[in-house]
C-alpha cells in the first residue's frame, strides 16, 4: 500500500544565553538548539512539560579515545558538541588481600592485624570441665528460682532487680534491713494520738460548743442553697391556661386531642429572667399541634409545636426583659 503524507519540521534556535532566559514550554516534538560559542551546537526535544534547560540534551557527534591506558591508570577522553573532558580513573586500587600472621594466628587485612584468631583450641585436648560445672551450676539456681510457679518466680526475680538497683556495693543487707525498720519506726512515732496534738487550719472548727444550724447561714446563702434545688423540684398542673410561677419543672399530660393555650394565672408574679421547663405528654391517642404564644407579652420564633402521640415534649419558658420568651 502506498502512503503518502506531509511532515512539518519545525525548530528553534537560540544562543545559550538566550536560552537561559527562555522559560518557555514548547509543544512537543520541536527541535530546539542551543548554538555554542565554538560554532556548534547542542540539541533537545520539546516533551510539552518541560522548560529547555529541564530537557536532556541528545547526544550527537560523542567521540570517545583511550587518553592513559597502563596497570595502575584507566582515563578516557570524551569530546562532544560542548567541548571535551578527561574521565576519573577508572582502573581503580586493587583490594587488600586476606591472611593469617603465623605467628600470632591472627587474621590479617593487608598489613592490618584485625585481633581475630584464625585457629581454633584443638578438640581432643581441650579441657571444658570450668565451662561444665558453671553451665550445671547455673542450670540448678534455674530450677531452684521457677520450682514453684514460673510467672511468680519472675515477677518476684525482677522485684529484686529493681530493688537492688538503688543499693551501693559498701550497703550491706542488714544495714538496708535496719534503714528500713528505723523508718517504719519514725511514721510510727510522728502519727498522733491525741486530738491536743492536731493542729487547726482555717477550715476546722475551733468553738468547743458550736453547734451548727441553718441559722449559720446568710439569707443570701440560703436564697443560693434553694435556686440549686429548684432545679430537682417539679409539679403536676391541670391547665396550660394558668401554669404556676414556680417551681421550675412543670408537667402536663393531654388526655384529648383539644390544645389547650399556654399562660400564666399570674404573669406580673414571674420574677425577672425566672425560667420554667414544661413537659408536655401526648396521651390522646393522635399526634395535633400545641399552639404557642406570640401575643402581647410574649415571644416565639414557632407559632406551634407538634405533639407526637405517646411522646413527651419539652418547652423552655424564661421572663426577660419583662417579656416571656417560648424556646421550642
Amino acid at each position: 500500500m502506498n502512503k503518502k503524507g506531509a511532515f512539518i519540521y519545525q525548530q528553534i534556535e537560540l544562543t545559550t544565553a538566550e536560552w537561559a532566559d527562555n522559560v518557555t514550554v514548547y509543544p512537543a516534538s520541536v527541535w530546539l538548539f542551543e548554538r555554542l560559542e565554538n560554532g556548534k551546537f547542542n540539541m533537545k526535544l520539546s516533551d510539552g512539560v518541560h522548560t529547555f534547560a529541564q530537557l536532556p540534551t541528545v547526544m550527537q557527534e560523542v567521540k570517545v579515545t583511550v587518553k592513559t591506558n597502563d596497570a595502575t591508570t584507566y582515563i578516557l577522553t570524551i569530546t562532544t558538541a560542548g567541548g571535551e573532558f578527561d574521565t576519573p580513573n577508572l582502573r581503580g586500587n586493587d583490594a587488600p588481600v586476606p591472611s593469617i600472621d603465623p605467628e600470632t594466628k591472627h587474621w590479617k587485612i593487608g598489613e592490618e592485624d584485625t585481633g581475630v584468631v584464625a585457629e581454633g583450641q584443638d578438640g581432643e585436648s581441650y579441657d571444658d570441665t570450668e565451662i561444665r560445672n558453671a553451665l550445671t551450676a547455673l542450670q540448678q539456681q534455674v530450677n531452684t528460682l521457677v520450682s514453684g510457679d514460673a510467672s511468680s518466680a519472675i515477677e518476684s526475680f525482677n522485684e529484686i532487680i529493681a530493688f537492688l538497683a538503688n543499693v551501693e556495693d559498701s550497703d550491706t543487707l542488714q544495714g538496708i534491713i535496719a534503714g528500713l525498720n528505723q523508718s517504719i519506726a519514725n511514721v510510727q512515732t510522728s502519727i498522733p494520738t491525741k486530738l491536743s496534738q492536731l493542729q487547726n487550719d482555717d477550715h476546722t472548727v475551733k468553738d468547743a460548743d458550736y453547734v451548727h444550724t441553718d441559722n449559720n447561714y446568710s439569707d443570701e446563702e440560703k436564697t443560693k442553697v434553694s435556686d440549686s434545688l429548684r432545679l430537682k423540684e417539679y409539679v403536676d398542673i391541670e391547665s396550660l391556661e394558668a401554669l404556676p410561677s414556680s417551681p421550675y419543672n412543670l408537667r402536663f399530660v393531654y388526655t384529648s386531642s383539644t390544645p389547650q393555650a399556654i399562660n400564666f394565672s399570674d404573669m406580673e408574679s414571674v420574677p425577672e429572667m425566672q425560667e420554667f421547663y414544661l413537659s408536655i405528654l401526648n396521651s390522646s391517642g393522635s399526634d395535633f399541634d400545641q399552639p404557642i404564644p406570640n401575643g402581647s407579652g410574649w415571644q416565639s420564633e414557632e407559632s406551634s409545636v407538634t405533639l407526637p402521640n405517646g411522646k413527651p415534649t419539652g418547652v423552655s419558658l424564661k421572663k426577660e426583659h419583662g417579656v416571656m420568651v417560648v424556646r421550642v
